[in-house]
């Protein structure tokens, strides 16, 4: 039964028992920012529709639960040092507003709402709810964002191929081990000692030995793939899915005897499985195996603070490019969308530039690719960039004709033949060269701008302002353990990534108000375990 927070002061509270001057100090410290504002903000109505509205037992209080896993991160705690610091610091029951005898939940519980809230929407309206409180606090400006993503891992081994086949098919037998302990016992000895348990495992092999181990377990694999096909009660087990797609995904059957035939590396697709035990996770060729996390934060010179606006957790193969116009819809729809976005060289695109205009928005980055330097582009003409029209050529002549085409997007201009056969540009004109003609589409009017403005000293000046997320990633990744998070699959990995970007913004908040609290000890403002 759902239940909120009674924030109701208790005179059990063991702050109203210290000396005076100790109380005095932790009403300086993070745990009074944390329970007079922090713990405020949490939206625990988000998380109503998880919980029966009468029956069964009231639940503990979700603002307990949040600010916990909140705490865990900002610290970066185990699970048992969270639970040993609640149950016994004084400093986590005056910020939560507890009494000594309430903190005696068991981990099962904080599990148990981790298993209940992963992959629901409570999670990411809590991140956009509190950072949303932060901002109207504050006062921050959000017409200046930056974005970009950082990779992380989750709580994986890095396999080698030889690896992810035998954990694989070790998977699956052990699954089919539990489940029909008689089909298991009907496979043959060698291939139920080969991945059952042993001393030794078939994956530990010298490099000399590991192409023919990995053709025995491909072979292996195509086996039982084909053996359980048919089963239903088989085939229905999420392990037997995972050797169908490992089959499809690194091997090929050939010839009339069902020959298997491994894929060469440069055949197989990055979102390929990594690990039977994180399916979700995947490849990127720069930065390895895992996810990465889609950031925006605020980057006004001045704000007293910089909170990150939007974060967007996904499988480490999906391109940049499609990543931008959703967080600017989110922060639109939040009413905290930027005038200026400056992200980097893989989120500029023709497309991405029109889309963020039309959102009223100005996306300032690189352009992909290099122009001629030497040559004539559409940057060297003038251009209306709010109807995104071409006005006139480089040598001040205007189109004498224009028509839409078919797609009422691209434009088929006419500039006068005979102007452009006298014009001493003729041979590097994009439209010198064609008779006068010219086809331009939106998107080449903006790239065009983009690359031409990309040159010039103030947008260098304003562009230096990116680099800050840099320093953001490489904060979540020291202080708070983004580098590799404590859980697997993409709901679980979602929820633990996004309460790390939530601790931040959290411990950014509490240190400024600390601050201000108590500027002539500048000691006491240090967020420390």
């Amino acid at each position: 039964m759902f239940r909120p927070m009674d924030h109701q002061i208790s005179m059990d509270e063991a702050h109203f028992w210290m000396p005076v001057g100790h109380r005095e100090e932790l009403e300086r410290s993070w745990p009074h920012i944390f329970r007079t504002q922090v713990l405020k903000m949490i939206p625990e109505s988000a998380f109503a529709g998880l919980y029966h509205a009468s029956l069964g037992r009231p639940n503990t209080p979700v603002a307990i639960l949040v600010s916990l896993s909140v705490l865990k991160e900002m610290f970066d705690l185990t699970d048992e040092a969270l639970m040993a610091s609640f149950r016994f610091d004084l400093r986590y029951h005056y910020a939560l507003g507890v009494t000594p005898e309430e903190t005696g939940m068991a981990l099962r519980t904080l599990e148990y709402f981790r298993a209940r809230v992963v992959g629901s929407e409570a999670v990411g309206a809590t991140f956009k709810d509190v950072t949303d409180r932060i901002i109207k606090a504050l006062g921050l400006n959000t017409g200046q964002q930056r974005h970009d993503s950082t990779h992380f891992r989750s709580n994986m081994a890095n396999l080698t191929r030889l690896g992810l086949f035998v954990q694989t098919l070790e998977h699956f037998l052990g699954a089919l081990d539990k489940n029909s302990p008689e089909k298991h016992a009907a496979l043959s000895e060698e291939m139920r000692q080969r991945y059952g348990k042993r001393n030794g495992r078939f994956a530990d092999a010298r490099s000399s030995e590991g192409r023919r181990r990995l053709e025995t377990t491909a072979t292996d694999l195509w086996f039982l793939v084909m053996r359980f096909r048919q089963d239903d009660a088989v085939a229905g087990l999420p392990e037997f899915r995972l050797l169908e797609r490992l089959l499809a995904e690194q091997c090929r059957v050939e010839g009339d005897e069902d020959a298997v035939i491994l894929k060469e590396g440069k055949e197989i697709a990055s979102d390929s499985l990594q690990s039977p035990f994180d399916p979700d996770a995947s490849y990127d060729g720069y930065k390895g195996v895992g996810y990465q996390a889609q950031l925006s934060e605020t980057c006004a010179s001045d704000n007293p603070i910089q909170v990150i606006t939007h974060v967007e957790v996904e499988p480490a193969h999906r391109s940049d490019q499609h990543a931008l116009l959703p967080a600017l819809d989110d922060l639109e729809k939040r009413e905290i969308a930027p005038e200026q976005m400056f992200a980097d060289t893989a989120y500029n695109s023709g497309d991405n530039l029109l889309a963020a205009a039309e959102r009223g928005v100005d996306l300032m980055a690189p352009t992909p690719g290099k122009g001629d330097p030497n040559g004539i582009g559409l940057g060297h003409f003038e251009l209306d960039l709010k109807k995104f029209r071409v006005v006139s050529c480089p040598e001040g002549a205007a189109p004498i004709r224009s028509r839409l085409g078919k797609d009422q997007m691209t434009r088929n201009l006419q500039f006068d033949p005979a102007r452009c056969a006298a014009c001493p540009l003729v041979d590097d004109c994009p439209a010198g060269r064609q008779g006068g003609r010219l086809r331009v589409h939106p998107r080449d009017i903006a790239t065009a701008y983009s690359r031409a403005r990309e040159e010039s000293e103030p947008f260098k000046k304003a562009y230096a302002i990116r680099s800050g997320i840099e320093s953001a990633n490489a904060e979540l990744k020291t202080a708070h353990g983004f580098g590799k998070v404590w859980t697997r699959g993409l709901f679980r990995v979602t929820f633990a990534a996004t309460m790390k970007v939530l601790a931040c913004n959290v411990k950014r908040f509490i240190r400024y108000s600390c601050a201000r609290l108590t500027e002539d000890q500048p000691k006491l403002v240090e967020i420390t375990a």
